[in-house]
């Protein structure tokens, strides 16, 4: 399911952080201040790893 603008912004944070995912392992964290980050969770040689990106919106 494909992420939207309008689905991004109308996250609103909850007592733990929680992700709203795209396709291809992109996600968006929100955490309790209300923050949203960008992350990418991604395989090399076997080892699960994450990309942290910028702040929403970027």
């Amino acid at each position: 399911m494909a992420l939207s603008d309008l689905k991004i912004r109308k996250a609103q944070p909850k007592p733990k952080p929680y992700k709203l995912a795209d396709a291809g392992g992109l996600f968006v964290l929100v955490k309790p201040n209300g923050s949203k980050l960008w992350q990418q969770k991604y395989r090399r040689l076997g080892a699960l790893l994450h990309k942290w990106g910028e702040g929403f919106p970027v």
